[in-house]
């Protein structure tokens, strides 16, 4: 049995939508003037060329005509979606000022909105709510704030919806996805307690199928667990495997599948590790610098400050600081100006190639 909306089955309404066992009936021309997509799809020739329409409609999982009620458009939406794009169509003044109020925002129906928006070609309405949520996110986190306060409202939920809205929307603020993918991160890997967290988190990013992500999220996952802290001078693969069980409590929810690709990971971090400590060789050269010779030496030396050092993302990360800092090796030893640039090369590197460390073969 199908049911009319609550809300949004208008009497007047000349435009039936059916999502899941719900009627909508709403004002046609009020969804053309806001989505190109659907004055697209009412230009569409009637019931005569109906298999030209299901053509159109297919890749958005919509179909039929949406006149009567016994001929809705049938759309493959959440209820919950549909209705927040009903919302914004209708929403009155004073629910859209609502939304700037940290008191009064519903900013899990702007999420739904700034999604559904973006499916459906929506602009103004996904530009204003995803507007409205930065403007939230940003009073909460800032722009740089290491150690932000945010509000409760921002759930692991919401902030793995809007990881899924930012790689949807191609034009989304890179400043503002980057933030997402840092709490993230954050609040579902560095911060779970248990290893059911840290499944859902490898399973969230897992189904996402975005490598560079993907690789973010297990070398963040090493990290959480003290793997990297197990491996000390690990030799080969058995060892890790020995060393790091499937049955420790941190590990125990994992699918075989993540736990091997961790400790892939792990492997190809250690080794990386002792390659590139191996073979740090200096070959960049200031002409000004007449102690060329003795910075060679300083170079082995500053690396060697980081044998106790095992995750070589944290290596590369503590090197990167200290070279920014002051010339420890004397006002004639001018080669210290290339290191930044140098681990910055080697930064770019490792991030670029996080994702294979855990591809499985």
């Amino acid at each position: 049995m199908l049911i009319e909306d609550e809300n949004y089955y208008f009497k007047d309404g000349n435009c039936v939508f059916r999502v899941a066992d719900y009627l909508f009936n709403i004002h046609r021309s009020l969804m053309a003037q806001e989505s190109p997509f659907f004055e697209r799809l009412f230009s569409l020739p009637q019931p005569e060329t109906h298999n030209q329409k299901d053509g159109f409609l297919e890749a958005r999982g919509i179909s039929a005509d949406g006149v009567p009620d016994s001929n809705p458009i049938s759309c493959q939406d959440s209820v919950d979606s549909f209705r927040a794009l009903c919302w914004g169509l209708y929403a009155k003044p004073i629910e859209v000022r609502a939304q700037d109020s940290p008191e009064s925002v519903d900013l899990q129906r702007l999420v739904l909105l700034a999604d559904i928006a973006h499916k459906y070609e929506c602009r103004s309405l996904e530009t204003w709510s995803t507007d409205v949520i930065q403007a939230h996110w940003s009073v909460d986190f800032g722009t740089g704030n290491a150690t932000p306060t945010p509000r409760d409202m921002w759930t692991l939920d919401i902030i793995e919806q809007l990881v899924t809205l930012s790689i949807k929307n191609d034009t989304a603020d890179i400043w503002f996805k980057k933030q997402i993918e840092t709490q993230w991160l954050s609040c579902g890997i560095a911060k779970s307690t248990n290893s059911s967290g840290l499944r859902r988190a490898l399973d969230f990013v897992d189904n996402l199928k975005i490598p560079r992500l993907r690789g973010l999220a297990y070398y963040h996952a090493l990290k959480r667990v003290g793997l990297f802290s197990k491996a000390g001078s690990i030799s080969d693969f058995s060892e890790i495997i020995g060393k790091c069980s499937i049955m420790d409590d941190s590990l125990s929810d994992l699918t075989r599948e993540q736990y091997l690709a961790l400790m892939r990971g792990l492997w190809c971090m250690v080794s990386l590790r002792c390659h590139s400590l191996s073979n740090m060789a200096f070959t960049r050269r200031r002409p000004d610098c007449t102690w060329h010779s003795t910075c060679q030496g300083a170079w082995s030396n500053f690396w060697t400050s980081y044998n106790s050092v095992f995750d070589f993302g944290e290596m590369l990360e503590l090197a990167l600081q200290r070279a920014s800092g002051p010339n420890p090796w004397g006002s004639q030893a001018r080669c210290w100006t290339l290191l930044k640039p140098e681990i910055e090369g080697m930064v770019n590197v490792f991030e670029e190639n996080l994702s294979t460390y855990f591809d499985l073969p």
